[in-house]
């Protein structure tokens, strides 16, 4: 029975999904090929994101330090990756802000959301198993920064399969970070795995919820160089790593 539910959900998700983007996407077509992408994100942040919300019965919750502040000007977002939520939460989070996602070549390909990616102008697709490409997507990357864009990095570089545990991080969010001299938000993604798990698992978790994000102070990266690289991602996956420890004990006591 709960399996049945669970497939049941995620059908119903897909169809809430494509249903509100086959609405928008006569004007988010328009606006991209004119480049008003500030007229998008708004319609993106707060007409489909609230929509999905809506439909698939998802709100979110942000946990904040007290007297938290975004950081002034452009930044870049890094989080662990567990879900396809990890990305539409962010249409919440940064509302009113205008942010690209750094994400696979693959999703040229999806309907509705591959115009993002392809349009050269909004969201950045990266090619990772190509050094090179990988390489000029992240220059392209720090390009969007100077427009005054706010970067969005999901350092493992894919949905983790042994949630909530990370995999490995990758360097490009940190070498962004440095080479802009742009501080760092570190954010910490605990539920996404548990109400969405990857599409292709018909069967595995899927169901309302609320959407719950641990948002640290920023990381001032100025006066960095690349040699702080690698204690900087450290630092950042600690960061995250040492909220999930808190909040997962049982799976994490259970290393080998």
């Amino acid at each position: 029975m709960i399996a049945f539910l669970r497939v049941l959900y995620k059908i119903w998700f897909v169809i809430a999904f494509f249903a509100v983007g086959i609405i928008m996407y006569p004007f988010a077509w328009i606006l991209l090929k004119l480049g008003w992408l500030r007229p998008l994100f708004a319609i993106q942040c707060w007409f489909w994101y609230p929509m999905l919300q809506l439909l698939l019965f998802l709100p979110y919750k942000t946990i904040r330090p007290k007297g938290f502040g975004f950081p002034k000007g452009p930044f870049v977002v890094i989080a662990n990756h567990t879900s396809y939520l990890d990305i539409l939460i962010m249409h919440g989070i940064l509302r009113g802000r205008q942010f690209i996602f750094l994400g696979k070549e693959s999703l040229k390909k999806f309907p509705i959301i591959g115009m993002f990616f392809k349009s050269g102008n909004m969201h950045v697709p990266v090619k990772r198993e190509d050094k090179s490409e990988a390489s000029q997507s992240l220059r392209t990357m720090m390009d969007r920064v100077d427009q005054g864009y706010i970067a969005i990095i999901f350092p493992e570089g894919t949905q983790s399969k042994q949630a909530p545990k990370m995999n490995p991080f990758k360097a490009g969010a940190f070498k962004v970070a440095i080479e802009k001299q742009i501080p760092i938000l570190p954010m910490t993604i605990l539920e996404n795995f548990k109400l969405l798990s990857q599409v292709n698992r018909l069967t595995g978790p899927s169901r309302p919820g609320l959407c719950k994000v641990i948002i640290h102070e920023p990381i001032v990266t100025e006066g960095m160089t690349i040699e702080d690289l690698l204690p900087l991602q450290e630092r950042c996956k600690d960061l995250i790593e040492s909220d999930l420890r808190k909040a997962y004990p049982k799976e994490y006591n259970n290393e080998n």
